[in-house]
Order: structure tokens, then sequence, then C-alpha cells
């Protein structure tokens, strides 16, 4: 791991410490309430996954999911698809999802977002981040905790958890966001446009694909918004979704020559 990387972890995880801390408007006044009248059970799944190579690649990438069900409040390092000291091969569809993407950021194209295709592929997460849009999250009565569909956000996280987001993009400086659904809300894209200089890219209201590019004095990044992995429509729009990321590889190699001049 570089010491680049290291900063990094220490960085976000005091940013978590001290957003976690003066949440006050979701974790204390309403979680509590909630917790305590519902006899929910909250999870707390705040910390990203950050590969130990993360400044090493062409790219740096950070993907953004919908919420999490673990139990970590720290960074931890990013996952692979296999283990081989327990033989544990992953079946988790927008974990292979997100693989397959990195895939094709690194100029490969896999036949097919399945574990057998993408083997070889079982480094490269350490060259990207994973987070949750939504940091923490209630299980709904006595689900299982390993059931991620027993999970639910409330209005509070949906107006106050992208500001976490934005934190995460000002510290880790991603040249790429993948955001993995359509589980954004307003408030998140309103701030991008009030901070940023915003652009289209590329755009499909047909496969709900879109490639936008934000600027803000020497920093410059895209977020591709696409659809979840795990879901059928993902599989019926990837040829919109590769053209996206050719875009994206287009515009990145434009804006690092015009930066070498």
């Amino acid at each position: 791991m570089s010491k680049q990387v290291e900063t990094l972890k220490k960085e976000l995880n005091e940013m978590y410490r001290k957003a976690f801390e003066n949440c006050e408007k979701c974790n204390y006044e309403h979680c509590s309430a909630r917790r305590k009248k519902s006899k929910c059970k909250i999870k707390y799944d705040y910390a990203a996954h950050l590969g130990e190579k993360y400044d090493e690649g062409e790219y740096k990438v950070l993907c953004v999911g919908k919420e999490g069900y673990g139990e970590h409040k720290e960074v931890e390092n990013a996952i692979p698809i296999f283990n081989p000291d327990t033989n544990k091969k992953c079946a988790n569809p927008h974990y292979l999802g997100t693989i397959y993407t990195l895939a094709l950021l690194d100029g490969k194209e896999p036949a097919s977002a399945t574990f057998g295709d993408l083997k070889e592929f079982n480094k490269i997460h350490e060259y990207y981040c994973l987070t949750n849009y939504f940091k923490c999250a209630f299980l709904k009565g006595n689900d299982d905790p390993k059931n991620v569909h027993g999970l639910s956000v409330t209005k509070y996280m949906k107006d106050h958890c992208y500001e976490i987001l934005l934190k995460e993009i000002e510290i880790l400086k991603p040249d790429l966001v993948v955001i993995q659904g359509k589980f954004t809300t307003n408030p998140f894209w309103n701030a991008l446009e009030k901070e940023y200089e915003a652009e289209i890219l590329y755009e499909n209201a047909k496969s709900n694909i879109s490639l936008y590019k934000y600027t803000l004095k020497n920093q410059t990044f895209c977020i591709l918004w696409s659809n979840h992995p795990a879901s059928w429509v993902w599989t019926k729009t990837l040829d919109d979704f590769k053209k996206a990321i050719d875009t994206f590889k287009k515009e990145f190699a434009k804006n690092k020559d015009e930066n070498s001049l």
C-alpha cells in the first residue's frame, strides 16, 4: 500500500468520524425515535472499500452502490472475487458487474459478468474504490441481517447522505465516478451543479445511461450514471454502457494531452 493510499484512508476515516458525530438530523433525532418505535435495528456500512493501488492505475475510479449491510465503520481494503485461502467464489451480481466495469476500463471485454469470465481479473479490485450512497440503513423487523432486501432508508438519509459522498469525491479525487443505479437524490445533483461547471458528454434516454463531466478550478472528473449491475436492465443496456465508457476514455485522453501542453 502506497503512502498516498494510507493518507487517503486517514482522511476518509477522519471525515466519517466528524460527519457521524454531527449527524443530528439522521443518526440521533430521527433514527433513535424510529428504533424505539418499531424496534428496528440500524446497520452501519458507511466506510468505503479502498483498493491498495487506487492511485497506481490509469484511472482513479470510485463506484457508488446503493447501501451496504455490513458493520464496518472504518475504511477497509477492496475485496477480490476469489479468495484462495477459503476457496470462496463471488456470486454477488453487483460486485461481479463492478469488476466487469473495471475490466472494460482496462481495455478488456469479458464475455459476461459471471465469475467464470472474470476470474482472471481477481487483482483488479486493488485499483478502485467502492462506497455506498446511503451510509446506514434499517433492518425491517426480524429480517436476516444478511438480507439486503430487508433494508430501508429514510427521507433524512435521502436528504443528507449525499453530503458525505461529495466529501469522498473531494478527498479521493477520482477521474470517474460510476453510480450503479437510479437511487441518487435531487440534492446531490443540485449540489454538483452549484459547485461545478457541468457538461453532458453522453446521454441515452432509452437505456437511461448518462456521462457527465464536472470541472472546478483544477479538478475535473466524470460521472457515469448507469443501471444497477444486479438488475435485468443492466445486461440489456451494455452496448450503451460501453459507449459511455469509450466516451470517458476519449475525454480523459484529451484532458491529459491538454494538461501536458
